[in-house]
């Protein structure tokens, strides 16, 4: 078991303390967000090892640090059913009763620091008792492509072990918990008509600005917080910071909640995969043009790409095509193929919903609602002929002292070069 032991820096202070925020996360759900449940089929989500994957040998290093994973192997040890439900941590232990579960106790693990105000809420891990059944209860903000990307991310551990991995894993989604997800927490309050809203990079992005900033104190629930800054020529820029992770089609209800609310543009600043050149990474600037969703090996949609103001300030930034997939687990060479065949320069697992939502609601409302991402990458996704390509920097080590300062490196261009100059105009 040594092979497992997590350290004593993993070990969280209790539930609240794996919850914890600076607004406190919410003891209880809103009423009727769980009452629809329902097992999502997941067999078809491929399984890789190293070789068929673009991370290749520092994919395992990457599972291991999301998961926790002595619990994950004393349950496959115990028998124990591994169940992964769409349920915001905050809430799981209100739900625990509803669930038919008694006895909860979290499970120690702390995948992230704890003084982080933004993105920070992951998935929690409780042991409890259904019956006389012992079981491991997985509570992940809701969302499918979020709640398979943790199945498929234990999943990968439990095939290190066993060949019927799957069999022990159960994923559970609570569709209007997604579907409502932006009523529940509160955004619409969040944005005025008119704003510029930014999302991402929020904090990195305000200490940039701070010259500008109206007001001393921001604006703040359990789930976002909000900075608006006052630019020299008048516009108003609102940042808003989620505390949640906004991944795949939550992303998109977020974009679509921002255009309900009167948002005049979205602009989006975060991370991202090329598919170029291994010397893109923390390099270049990317901002696509055209954006795609894929679904495992298939190509499902390509977006009628909503206006993108941040290009036509800057033409020179358009990196092209962009594709947008579920999960990093999936991210195998058949995809790779499928990407390079629509001439993709990069991939993640938001932009393209995003860019999704703001389109339908301009169709819908007529309107003109701008939609930007200015991103920079963290890892190359290589081809199936570069497997043992030595790519110094990936998202198994995106955290390290080398990699953090090209990351503060990359923001700072981005906000002097391009925001501060499109914001000022």
């Amino acid at each position: 078991m040594a092979l497992f032991q997590e350290t004593e820096a993993d070990v969280a202070p209790g539930l609240s303390g794996l919850i914890g925020a600076p607004a406190a996360g919410p003891d209880a759900p809103p009423p009727h967000i769980y009452d629809e449940a329902r097992d999502e089929d997941w067999s078809r989500l491929p399984h890789c090892r190293p070789l068929d994957h673009t991370m290749f040998d520092a994919l395992d290093e990457y599972v291991a640090q999301k998961l926790p994973i002595a619990a994950l192997y004393q349950a496959l040890i115990d028998n124990l059913p591994i169940e992964v439900h769409g349920i915001y941590p905050a809430h799981l232990p209100a739900m625990a009763r509803r669930l038919g579960i008694a006895d909860l106790v979290p499970v120690p693990f702390t995948p992230q620091r704890a003084d982080k105000r933004l993105n920070f809420v992951r998935p929690v891990y409780f042991r409890g008792k259904r019956g006389k059944q012992q079981l491991l209860i997985v509570a992940v903000t809701p969302g499918r492509e979020y709640l398979l990307h943790y199945g498929g991310l234990i999943r990968h551990f439990l095939y290190l072990h066993t060949s019927r991995a799957q069999e022990h894993v159960r994923i559970v989604r609570y569709p209007a918990a997604e579907r409502l997800l932006a009523g529940w927490t509160g955004l619409a309050r969040f944005v005025q008509p008119a704003d510029t809203v930014l999302v991402g990079y929020v904090d990195e992005i305000a200490a940039l600005l701070e010259a500008g900033r109206v007001g001393d104190e921001g604006f703040e629930n359990a789930y976002y917080l909000s900075r608006r800054f006052r630019r020299p020529g008048g516009r108003d820029i609102n940042l808003i910071g989620v505390k949640f992770s906004f991944w795949a089609g939550i992303a998109g209800r977020l974009a679509e909640a921002f255009c309900s609310a009167g948002a005049r543009e979205i602009l989006y600043c975060g991370k991202l995969g090329s598919l170029e050149a291994p010397a893109d990474v923390y390099e270049r600037i990317f901002c696509p043009s055209r954006y795609f969703l894929m679904e495992h090996h298939r190509l499902v949609e390509e977006i009628d790409p909503p206006p993108n103001p941040l290009l036509e300030r800057f033409p020179a930034l358009d990196s092209g095509a962009h594709v947008t997939v579920p999960t990093v687990i999936e991210e195998d060479y058949l995809q790779r193929n499928a990407a390079a065949a629509i001439a993709a320069a990069s991939i993640d697992n938001e932009i393209a919903h995003m860019a999704a939502a703001v389109a339908r609601h301009n169709r819908r409302a007529g309107q003109g609602t701008g939609f930007s991402a200015l991103h920079f990458a963290t890892d190359y996704v290589r081809r199936f002929d570069e497997r043992n390509l030595c790519v110094t920097l990936n998202l198994s080590n995106n955290r390290t002292h080398v990699a953090l300062e090209k990351k503060r490196r990359a923001i700072r261009h981005i906000c002097r070069d391009f925001l501060e100059p499109y914001l000022d105009a």
